[in-house]
């Protein structure tokens, strides 16, 4: 297999990387095990509310309640002096009613009821139904229904259809450096405390020093410690205003300024000993 070899600066960011991911870990375990210690003394502990299930309805329009329709029967006499009683027409399709059997009488109004609407397109017809004499003179009721009308033809909207593929992974936002005259600059910040320091830093000794100065909360420490793990490879490979040095066993490399070191990039006697 190839060995893969990796510079002092890369290490010194896997290692962060790694020691992150332990204290994520190790505040996991604490908040477990104070959930532990609250039900062993019988405390309550929150519990998330169940957000109500959304039920899918039906498609389609829903069925509009139509009141029931009377009608009523007026008199009309023909050329030989009979009465023919003749419903009055309204606009519009008319339902099914029951038949009557019991004679109406002059005047009366007759109530209907509403039979249940079957599927498909409806014949004409007319009914004739006889009823008992009246005054000794007979009396026809007469039903016409009217043609149906055509049904309006409704436009269905086409549904967008919905993308397929992984959704994008949220990226978290950067750490605030503040707008104008705020605004933090992680090169000054870096020079100025290895500086009044006046000794070597682990970019862990650094990233403390900026949650105190800047009063950053706990949770934002990696975000900070991020920004500058990519602040320092930069001042010490593109810029060389910095250098690193290691020591054994000391995990990780101390940050120093360049007129710290010799020519052979290996600190001042003076400096080797200011390790922070």
């Amino acid at each position: 297999m190839k060995k893969i070899s990796l510079s002092e600066i890369e290490v010194n960011d896997l290692l962060d990387l790694y020691q992150s991911e332990i204290d994520r870990a190790q505040r996991r375990i604490n908040n477990l095990k104070t959930i532990i210690n609250k039900l062993s003394e019988g405390q309550s502990i929150e519990t998330l509310e169940e957000k109500p299930v959304k039920v899918k309805g039906k498609r389609g329009r829903k069925p509009s309640i139509r009141p029931v329709e009377v009608n009523v029967i007026s008199e009309i006499k023909d050329k030989k002096g009979k009465v023919i009683e003749v419903e009055s027409r309204k606009r519009g399709r008319k339902k099914k009613v029951e038949e009557v059997n019991a004679a109406p009488q002059k005047g009366m109004v007759v109530e209907a009821r509403e039979i249940p609407k079957k599927r498909g397109r409806k014949k004409k017809i007319v009914e004739i139904n006889a009823v008992p004499e009246v005054r000794g003179e007979k009396v026809v009721k007469t039903k016409a229904t009217i043609e149906k009308k055509e049904k309006k033809k409704v436009a269905k909207v086409k549904a967008i259809p919905k993308k397929r593929g992984r959704k994008p992974k949220s990226v978290r936002k950067p750490i605030k450096g503040g707008k104008g005259e705020n605004k933090v600059k992680w090169n000054d910040f870096i020079i100025e405390t290895i500086t009044s320091k006046d000794s070597m830093m682990l970019a862990s000794s650094i990233t403390q020093a900026a949650l105190e100065k800047f009063q950053i909360p706990s949770n934002d420490r990696d975000r900070v410690r991020m920004a500058i793990s990519t602040t320092l490879t930069k001042m010490a490979n593109k810029d060389k205003v910095l250098q690193t040095y290691s020591q054994k066993g000391i995990r990780g490399a101390f940050f120093g300024l360049t007129s710290w070191f010799n020519g052979n990039s290996e600190p001042i006697n003076d400096y080797k000993k200011k390790l922070m």
